[in-house]
């Protein structure tokens, strides 16, 4: 048994013949533009004078951004690299929630070439002005342009459906004040087969309300922080599999409550397809999303939605 959705949450999965289900809860609505107004407040400022509570640990290899402009790299704000993780190939298209200055874009960019489309999605006017800055000198130094920029919230993105081969997200989600929508949308906008590669904050238990209560560590993607045992529930609520936890590791202590970064991949279903799969161990067998079980060293035929991609503990 797990906790699909908590107080607040819409049910997005489930058809009841047609005639769709919702749960509804309107206490505090109030709360979420507000939230937005504060949130978007503190990026604004973070987009005018460098913010280093919040700058991103990682730290790319010259050959990634020597094509980026200074005045986009500075403010790469996040908790890992998502655009390094997601395998791009030239031709596929990439969504960008939250691109700030638009670092990952550029990066992206460079990985898709000419064949492929990279798009930011930014509700912070200031962020979207030093992207835009920035795009001309990025295009002149990769040889074409493939980049865009738009204004937009993660609960309502300005996409068509099966837009992108991927989404990624770089410390972002933790902001959206309705996850459950968030990753609907991401959903919508994946193709058929598409993946997501989500970088963000996490935390193992429920933070006190001091913590959840501050609007400074709202901003500074410490209040909206998921909890992590509720993230695989809800993408496979959503219609989510092959979901996998890439990478964990400590992020930040508030008030001696810890926080951790983590980076997962998802995927969008595509079409029905079997894999034939070896488990090499070290258990004795392995379970599938869909319940099937895997024996250590024996062949054996699986649908591919149950298949782990090319980095997972499958042969």
């Amino acid at each position: 048994p797990q906790v699909r959705l908590k107080m607040g949450d819409r049910l997005l999965s489930c058809d009841n013949g047609g005639r769709g289900v919702s749960l509804t809860h309107s206490n505090c609505v109030l709360s979420i533009a507000k939230a937005r107004e504060v949130v978007g407040a503190f990026y604004a400022d973070a987009a005018v004078s460098p913010n280093t509570d919040i700058t991103n640990p990682v730290c790319y290899d010259e050959k990634e951004i020597a094509h980026v402009p200074e005045s986009a790299r500075i403010r790469s704000y996040g908790c890992g690299s998502p655009v390094m993780d997601a395998d791009l190939k030239p031709g596929e298209t990439l969504v960008d929630l939250g691109s700030g200055a638009g670092v990952e874009c550029f990066i992206a960019a460079q990985k898709v070439g000419r064949t492929g489309a990279v798009i930011g999605i930014d509700m912070t006017d200031d962020m979207l002005g030093l992207a835009n800055d920035a795009v001309e000198q990025v295009s002149e130094n990769l040889g074409y342009a493939n980049v865009t920029f738009r204004k937009g919230y993660l609960e309502a993105l300005p996409l068509e459906d099966a837009t992108a081969d991927a989404v990624i997200s770089n410390c972002v989600v933790n902001l959206s004040e309705d996850k459950q929508r968030t990753f609907g949308e991401i959903f919508r906008i994946l193709k058929p087969g598409g993946r997501l590669v989500i970088s963000d904050v996490t935390t193992d238990s429920l933070p006190p309300s001091a913590i959840l209560n501050d609007a400074k560590l709202r901003g500074e993607c410490i209040a909206g922080a998921m909890l992590q045992s509720r993230l695989v529930s809800l993408l496979e609520s959503i219609g989510f599999e092959r979901i996998r936890i890439l990478k964990r590791f400590f992020y930040r202590e508030v008030r001696g409550h810890r926080f951790h970064s983590l980076t997962y991949f998802a995927f969008r279903p595509g079409d029905s397809q079997t894999r034939t799969v070896i488990y090499p161990g070290p258990f004795a067998a392995v379970v599938t999303d869909g319940g099937r079980v895997i024996l250590r060293g024996e062949k054996t035929e699986i649908p591919w939605s149950d298949a782990a991609d090319e980095n997972g503990p499958l042969l």
